[in-house]
């Protein structure tokens, strides 16, 4: 089995469960690391235009598997925690499911969307979003002093900044979240390292 998956036994048959969060949240995170791997290694803007493609595409997994990392973690937590409630907040938006079980664990006040984690969260959501539910539309480009021209995707739709921090942005949100509930910070196997340790490593 995965490391990612456990198991039980009923009725003398076995039974598997998996965890999609952790492979989720690795799969952000190496598609971010490659985006800013591609930037890193151009030395002229000429060298840039011939990656930004790739780079672009690297943005967009990175941001659409860090929602389904923090979707599919708020999941599991609803299911173990509140199963009777499940069928009806499954179909509910992902911030409204992260509103709703801190409000059901008494902490009703921690979701602040105005600051940190939770607007990691809200900008993960809208970007996914974005790219999901896409609008081929023209917009206006920013024209800086230097003569560099900065697209509506690099402001808006797949900013560097936020696709560059995004693996430490998650964790800073799922431990928020566990420390705030009472909840163990989740590890992927109990004799290795927590898929959410380090700050720019992946655990192996």
């Amino acid at each position: 089995m995965s490391r990612f998956q456990t198991f039980t036994v009923r009725n003398g048959e076995i039974w598997t469960r998996f965890s999609a969060t952790p492979v989720f949240f690795r799969a952000s995170h190496e598609h971010a690391a490659a985006a800013e791997k591609l930037i890193s290694s151009t030395h002229t803007d000429m060298e840039l235009i011939d990656k930004l493609d790739n780079i672009y595409q690297e943005r967009a997994s990175a941001i659409v598997f860090a929602c389904s990392c923090l979707e599919a973690f708020i999941n599991g937590l609803i299911q173990e925690h509140f199963p009777s409630l499940w069928k009806g907040v499954e179909q509910l938006p992902v911030t409204a499911k992260w509103q709703l079980f801190l409000w059901l664990k008494g902490k009703r006040n921690v979701f602040v969307p105005s600051r940190q984690p939770y607007q990691t969260l809200l900008e993960v959501v809208r970007s996914r979003n974005s790219l999901v539910h896409f609008k081929s539309e023209y917009h206006k480009a920013a024209l800086h002093g230097n003569g560099k021209m900065v697209t509506h995707t690099e402001n808006h739709l797949m900013p560097r900044d936020l696709v560059r921090d995004l693996p430490d942005r998650l964790r800073e949100l799922i431990k928020e979240l566990c420390q705030a509930t009472g909840i163990t910070v989740p590890v992927d196997n109990p004799t290795a390292t927590s898929w959410l340790a380090g700050t720019g490593e992946l655990a192996v």
